[in-house]
């Protein structure tokens, strides 16, 4: 059935902005009208008014940190673009959580082979390989910005950002699937991306570290009483020389070896003493139990050691950043691009 309406007349006065608020809001009163007539008729599942004065930026995190805050980095550029445009920003984190390896595997697959509308509005995808609380979180947002770091969570960009119209942008290589398929690819050098108009190339990993930031955060970790030789209230001197260490973990093609890191506390504490210098350390959640448990015999009793942090036993949230605006020379291990 079609119903043709009589031509829509556009009254003009004076006044433009009032002219553009009242035809608007008859021809609304015309679709509101058919609408109430034939509810079930009516679909209309995302965000109407695409071009607003609020924007909502959805970040996609995988689980894990360093991927969060590279995402988090790109975001941090974007509120502040928009926020010079005059546009305000909200912005909601979600971390995914699929049901099993196998259905992270079937959504990826299955996002690799589809058009780019190809079956949009249905998210029986996503709903099949999503925990529960997950897809619900997920259905739940209307996002014009999807941004996401990491291989297990582009294909979820790929899906919600083709049904909500929104943009979407990746950092790193989206697993599978083609970088055409994002409007934005932040990758960095030694991941080999190709030259397409919609890549920007790295030299690192992208970050929130700023001058700023780590004054910030050096304040908070001396703040914080847990380096003995700062207490709280007193301002750093020039006589406060340190050295940060930053351990890792294993990765797939790298192996944080005990007799290596032995070798590194062994080196650290020779230069402390040659240079009079403290010591602050702190592991990551990567960290394996054996690493910790040397860090723990090599440095909990040194006096030179100033603050040792087991991410998995009690992890403090100023530690990275208060490390590296404390420290004169950091050294850390190489395993990831983030934690370089």
């Amino acid at each position: 059935k079609i119903i043709i309406e009589p031509p829509f007349k556009v009254k003009k006065t004076a006044n433009k902005e009032i002219d553009i608020r009242n035809n608007l809001e008859e021809l609304l009163h015309i679709f509101e009208k058919y609408i109430l007539k034939y509810p079930k008729e009516y679909l209309w599942s995302y965000k109407i008014w695409k071009y607003g004065k609020g924007k909502n930026i959805l970040i996609l995190s995988d689980g894990k940190t360093g991927h969060l805050r590279q995402a988090q980095a790109v975001t941090e550029i974007i509120n502040s673009y928009l926020k010079n445009k005059g546009t305000n920003t909200c912005i909601d984190t979600i971390e995914v959580k699929y049901k099993n390896k196998f259905a992270r595997y079937v959504l990826t697959s299955s996002c690799g082979l589809s058009g780019k509308y190809y079956c949009q509005g249905c998210l029986w995808c996503l709903k099949t390989s999503l925990l529960g609380d997950t897809y619900k979180s997920l259905i739940g947002i209307t996002p014009d910005v999807v941004i996401s770091c990491g291989s297990s969570v582009a294909p979820i960009n790929f899906v919600l950002s083709r049904e909500n119209l929104a943009k979407s942008i990746v950092v790193m290589r989206p697993s599978i699937l083609s970088t055409n398929r994002f409007d934005l690819v932040t990758m960095p050098r030694h991941d080999n991306p190709p030259r397409r108009r919609n890549i920007v190339v790295t030299e690192g990993a992208l970050n929130l570290i700023n001058e700023e930031y780590l004054k910030e955060q050096s304040q908070r970790l001396i703040q914080s009483s847990v380096v003995p030789c700062l207490p709280a209230g007193r301002s750093r001197q020039s006589s406060d020389v340190y050295i940060g260490l930053l351990i890792g973990g294993d990765t797939k093609n790298f192996s944080l070896g005990k007799n290596r890191i032995s070798e590194v506390i062994k080196e650290i504490k020779s230069v402390s003493q040659n240079l009079n210098m403290d010591i602050l350390v702190t592991t990551s959640r990567r960290t394996s139990r054996e690493m910790e448990d040397l860090v723990k015999k090599e440095l909990r009793e040194y006096l030179r050691c100033k603050l040792m942090v087991i991410a998995n036993e009690k992890n403090i949230p100023e530690a990275i950043g208060g490390i590296l605006g404390l420290s004169q020379i950091i050294v850390i291990s190489p395993e990831s691009i983030s934690m370089i």
